[in-house]
């Protein structure tokens, strides 16, 4: 079982084509792609926490969606534009024991490292002068906040990332020798 993380991947979503500049003619062309590359990194025994924003779309189509990715368990952090996942969530989804809702800010351990993942990038973080890392989406681009982009802090939308859910290792390897917070 491998953990993963990302945000911000629209599924569906017509505007954010323009809007964040993404390389698709349309929005199947985009959600099959972003279907594509997740599956192509998130095997059926993998857990990926989703920061946010990941579907706008019509119940039926979240649920076709959720069909089609890999996942052994789903954890989708509420994100601004959630609104109809949510719907569907407390409607059907929270019948899937392998999906879970939680709130725009969360806090969880691995590998013995304290994470704090929010839809939002926040300047200051629970244990962030203790080097805790902070995860977060939002923002469709690299370095949103100067002022925590040289901390333990990472965006993990797919914008960023080459439209890819990024593994535990990964961060931990890209953000383990930038600086702690106070220090």
């Amino acid at each position: 079982m491998n953990i993963f993380f990302t945000s911000d991947t629209h599924f569906s979503h017509k505007n954010i084509i323009d809007f964040c500049n993404r390389p698709f003619n349309s929005v199947e062309e985009m959600d099959e792609a972003l279907i594509k590359n997740w599956n192509s990194v998130v095997s059926n025994k993998d857990t990926v926490y989703h920061l946010g924003d990941f579907c706008f779309a019509s119940p039926k189509k979240i649920e076709e969606i959720i069909n089609s990715l890999n996942f052994d368990k789903l954890f989708v952090i509420r994100g601004n534009h959630d609104g109809n996942f949510y719907k569907w969530y407390k409607r059907d989804g929270n019948k899937k024991a392998k999906v879970s809702l939680y709130p725009p800010y969360f806090e969880l351990k691995f590998e013995n490292k304290f994470f704090v993942m929010s839809h939002y990038p926040i300047l200051e973080w629970n244990r962030c002068h203790h080097g805790a890392y902070h995860l977060y989406g939002h923002v469709h681009n690299e370095n949103p906040c100067h002022e925590i982009s040289d901390y333990r802090s990472m965006n993990v939308g797919v914008d960023v990332n080459d439209y890819l859910p990024v593994s535990l290792e990964s961060v931990i390897d890209q953000l383990k020798d930038r600086k702690i917070k106070g220090h």
